[in-house]
């Protein structure tokens, strides 16, 4: 019998003794997440004093950390929780914002509640380890990265964490485990009124709810999620807008209860669920008007009897379609001959660069550019940028630059710390990507304080591939030979793209007034997974045979379309290839767009109007599916080859092996999968291997063909066909 060990991230290879054959699978932590030590922020061992030993409280030391203080935009809060377990015995509260919480990994720094704590016993008055806030859409910039919240055992009512940002911020590589598995919700996203923001390489294990949506606004964004053992629901939402990708659930419960509102799925695998459930079920509030929208694509089920259930509040359907292949529950809207589905560009991921050897850092401060001290810092933040080092970072603080930086092509990342930057001077270009280079450039956590009206903060000229995240800027020029652009939880104002260049936004928030659009896509790839917007005027025209694909998540105008023979629509397709899905949200009667859509096929113009959408609440408006494309007509995408499937909704998240072999000795490949590849540990091709799902037995040969013995490394991908 193998001896089987469920694994995810990086390996560590042993030897011992086992039979030839045997397939073996391990985890093994990941490495810690490196930093200097000049950064700037708070680190809570330091300066406040917590152990992280794993025995004493360090509910004190955090609780100071995290202070009273109020909402103080231009002086964010970083802290940094070295590696270690954290215990603490009561909530971790945080009612400003712009609260940046740090770890080395969620392998690695821990907050663990203690085991029956006082007040977390009680899942009808549930209690978080940790909140975010304030309440009320003002909680901007707060962001949770790289640790891990354990509820521990005896705490039913125990929240992981209760996280509110607003316009940007983000949870971003955490674990959530309640040991015992009886919490209640792993991610509460149930303060007023939660996102937009970004919630993504999430792992939670345990509680009644992996993540509990609540609130008609403002759209959160999910994106390689990974939840497992919960007992009443993976997901749960309550007539929130959420746009999805990436989604792994292991659970007899339903992956996802919606409950109105709207759910958009792309890319998932839900499995090992019960024969007497749905893998989705949707429901109306009885309170509100509609019952909740899905749309699904590539969402694959096992083990559900249904994998959607539908209860509009009057009848119930049932659908037993497996995958969902462009899965709709309610009617799509066209204003010519389209299909009813979502246009289905091809996804990249959205790159990444983060160097453990320090030796690789170069500090603008060690060139003369320091923070908060009024001084010019264009000319030291330009020599580290010269430097020749990949990564230079700006330790928090705020920095003045009255002339254009010119970014390097070998600089691969520019790392702030929620760090701010002012520009007093017209005609700045802040960061110049005029540059060719191998990787792409990473611009991340950089905020925009005050700005001359004429300055360009990112100046897009090359080829190069641009990556801004974590960022709130207000401009972003792309020249004539713009290479591709990721856009990855960002608050920005107008964005123009040019033609062939491949935008990716994950969690995009625009309130810009016009006149322009919001976005102009001219003859561009655009692909959006969750964005809300603010005021009126155009949100994003396409033209020039672009393509654009919006997956949610809300229009938010919060403004008065009183003259509404003058007002511009949402959303303009002018000979070009657009699908959208969203709602509105409006708390007036004139609060709303009088047209929607405006799409142009040669001569002809047609409109989407407020009055063909069915109604949100009171004022606001669902648009379940707009479909506005000719499927004979459309331009390959540049890199449509490079499409990329999610790390979480593959076939199954159990996908790489160590297998120890002996001559003349086979083994038996998984039956979940469709490609097996196999490897020499050093990284040479052995061969690939094809099944249909009822299993494989492998003799492996060496290239001169005899056959191969020792350890061999092996990727298992794709569902078995």
């Amino acid at each position: 019998m193998p001896y089987i060990f469920k694994q995810r991230h990086t390996f560590s290879f042993f030897f011992w003794s086992v039979p030839a054959g045997v397939i073996l699978f391990f985890q093994t932590p990941a490495a810690q997440i490196m930093y200097p030590p000049d950064i700037g922020w708070i680190n809570i061992k330091e300066n406040f004093n917590a152990k992280g030993d794993g025995v004493s409280d360090d509910t004190g030391p955090i609780r100071q950390a995290l202070g009273t203080s109020p909402q103080d935009y231009g002086n964010p809060k970083v802290i940094y929780f070295p590696a270690g377990t954290y215990r603490v015995s009561s909530a971790l509260i945080s009612e400003r914002c712009c609260l940046s919480l740090r770890g080395q990994g969620p392998d690695h720094t821990i907050i663990r509640l203690e085991d029956n704590a006082r007040g977390y016993d009680n899942p009808d008055n549930p209690k978080p380890v940790f909140e975010t806030g304030p309440g009320g859409n003002a909680a901007h910039r707060n962001n949770i990265w790289d640790l891990a919240v354990n509820t521990g055992t005896g705490n039913s009512g125990a929240v992981g964490i209760t996280f509110l940002a607003n316009n940007k911020g983000s949870v971003r590589n955490v674990k959530i485990i309640s040991e015992d598995r009886k919490g209640y919700a792993g991610l509460s996203l149930t303060k007023t009124w939660p996102g937009p923001c970004l919630i993504t390489d999430l792992e939670v294990d345990g509680f009644h709810y992996g993540i509990d949506i609540s609130y008609s606004e403002f759209g959160p964004t999910f994106e390689h999620i990974s939840l497992k053992n919960q007992t009443t629901a993976a997901i749960r939402n309550v007539d929130n807008v959420a746009a999805i990708r990436d989604l792994y659930s292991s659970n007899n419960v339903p992956a996802i209860i919606s409950k109105s509102g709207m759910i958009i799925c792309i890319d998932a695998f839900l499995e090992n669920g019960s024969s007497s459930n749905a893998a989705i079920e949707l429901s109306r509030m009885y309170y509100f008007k509609q019952a909740a929208r899905l749309y699904a694509d590539n969402v694959q089920t096992e083990g559900y009897r249904y994998s959607v259930k539908t209860n509009d509040g009057d009848n119930t359907e049932f659908n037993e379609e497996t995958p969902l292949t462009h899965y709709l529950s309610h009617q799509p809207h066209t204003l010519f001959d389209s299909p009813a589905r979502s246009l289905g560009l091809p996804v990249r991921e959205t790159p990444s660069f983060h160097p453990d050897n320090l030796s690789q850092w170069e500090n603008v401060e060690d060139h003369g550019a320091h923070p908060d001290d009024w001084n010019n810092d264009a000319n030291g933040i330009q020599q580290a940028l010269n430097s020749g080092k990949p990564l230079v970072y700006l330790p928090k603080g705020f920095y003045i630059i009255n002339n254009s930086l010119s970014v390097p092509g070998n600089v691969r990342k520019i790392l702030g710390f929620d760090t701010h930057i002012r520009v007093y001077e017209p005609d700045v270009r802040v960061f110049q990507v005029a540059h060719d280079g191998t990787h792409p450039l990473i611009i991340e956590m950089i905020q925009e304080d005050e700005t001359h009206e004429s300055t360009i903060w990112i100046d897009h000229v090359s080829s190069r591939t641009l990556v801004l995240k974590s960022c709130g800027i207000s401009s972003y020029r792309a020249g004539p030979n713009a290479g591709a652009v990721f856009l990855d939880d960002m608050a920005m104002d107008e964005l123009a793209f040019v033609p062939s260049q491949s935008v990716w936004a994950r969690q995009l928030n625009i309130e810009s007034p016009g006149p322009s659009p919001k976005i102009t896509n001219n003859g561009a790839f655009l692909w959006i997974l969750g964005m809300k917007t603010e005021q009126k005027g155009t949100v994003i025209e396409t033209k020039n045979r672009g393509q654009t694909e919006f997956l949610g998540t809300l229009l938010y105008p919060a403004v008065d379309f009183s003259n509404a023979g003058q007002e511009k629509p949402a959303f303009i397709n002018d000979n070009s290839h657009v699908t959208a899905m969203y709602m509105l949200s409006s708390y007036s009667s004139s609060g709303n767009y009088p047209v929607h859509i405006r799409e142009t096929r040669g001569t002809a113009s047609r409109r989407l109007r407020r009055e063909d959408l069915p109604v949100r609440s009171e004022h606001g408006s669902i648009v379940s599916l707009y479909s506005g494309f000719d499927s004979t007509a459309i331009t390959t995408l540049p890199d449509a080859s490079m499409h990329e499937t999610g790390r979480f909704s593959q076939k199954s998240p159990l996908d790489r092996c160590l297998i120890l072999t002996a001559p003349g000795a086979g083994f038996r490949a998984p039956e979940k999968y469709g490609e097996i590849s196999l490897y020499t540990l050093q990284g040479r091709l052995i061969g690939k291997y094809f099944h249909s799902g009822t299993g494989v037995e492998i003799s492996v040969q060496s290239s001169g063909g005899k056959r191969a013995a020792g350890i061999l490394f092996m990727q298992c991908t794709g569902p078995a066909h």
